[in-house]
């Protein structure tokens, strides 16, 4: 019994000094910097239909302990529009170690124009009847494509007969 005890004590103390040394290396080898994105440029000019590469253009990574990262590189978002034509997209880049660096710049849409109306017949009513302009009115926009979902309508119902605005 005695034999057994020492053992499990030998077996012990080398597996935690074998966990303590694999903890040191890990520490001592573990990256924790992200990677850095480089632009040729701090604007993109594009068209609307852009691939994700053609946005690509121009953009670079590279990691302290990995080198060239680029290939990593991926466009994850663009935002809303901030101005006439003027997005800005982001872009994420990854190294070995999990590590993820973000950066922006801006995208201009060289084809960019504003959504487009369109009625399928006219808006003629009978007075009394019941009224859903949003049934003949359309949207097209050349980025989000048929956007008739997102329209706002606010008018006050005719109470006599007429031409109205």
């Amino acid at each position: 019994m005695n034999l057994i005890k020492r053992i499990i004590i030998v077996l012990f103390t080398a597996a935690l000094i074998l966990y303590c040394i694999y903890g040191f290396i890990q520490a001592r080898n573990n990256d924790k910097e992200a990677p850095v994105i480089a632009f040729d440029s701090d604007t993109i000019y594009a068209t609307v239909g852009a691939s994700p590469e053609e946005l690509l253009e121009g953009v670079t990574a590279s990691d302290n302990k990995d080198g060239d990262v680029t290939a990593s590189l991926i466009v994850e978002k663009t935002s809303k529009f901030i101005a006439e034509n003027k997005k800005l997209i982001t872009y994420t880049a990854f190294d070995s170690h999990n590590n993820v660096a973000k950066a922006t710049r801006e995208l201009i849409y060289t084809d960019y124009h504003s959504p487009k109306f369109s009625l399928e017949e006219p808006l003629s009513y009978n007075l009394g009847s019941s009224i859903d302009i949003l049934d003949k009115i359309k949207a097209y926009d050349c980025i989000g494509g048929n956007i008739s979902d997102k329209i706002k309508v606010s008018f006050s119902k005719p109470t006599a007969a007429g031409a109205y605005t």
